[in-house]
């Protein structure tokens, strides 16, 4: 709700409650019908939320995982560079 909300009335745009319980509405509906609409085709709807999370899982993450510890490595290679073996630092001396 609070990306349409950015969406509709900009980034700075202060809180109104009566834009909030319409937009919510307006989400809660949406989602209502299109649950009404595709009653009949469930099984084609978690064919595809299935196969978008089996996509994720095998080639997204494990490529996240490998640059988010492949960049915290570079990172700590640095720090041991500028600060030794990272004793001085916890002492307080240098």
């Amino acid at each position: 709700r609070a990306t349409v909300d950015r969406l509709v009335r900009g980034p700075g745009a202060a809180f109104a409650w009566d834009r909030h319980v319409l937009e919510t509405l307006v989400l809660v509906s949406s989602s209502l019908l299109v649950a009404v609409v595709s009653a009949g085709h469930s099984e084609k709807v978690f064919n595809v939320t299935g196969a978008t999370g089996v996509c994720v899982v095998c080639y997204v993450l494990p490529v996240v995982f490998h640059l988010r510890l492949l960049t915290m490595r570079s990172f700590s290679s640095l720090h041991d560079n500028l600060l030794g073996d990272g004793t001085a630092s916890m002492e307080g001396g240098g």
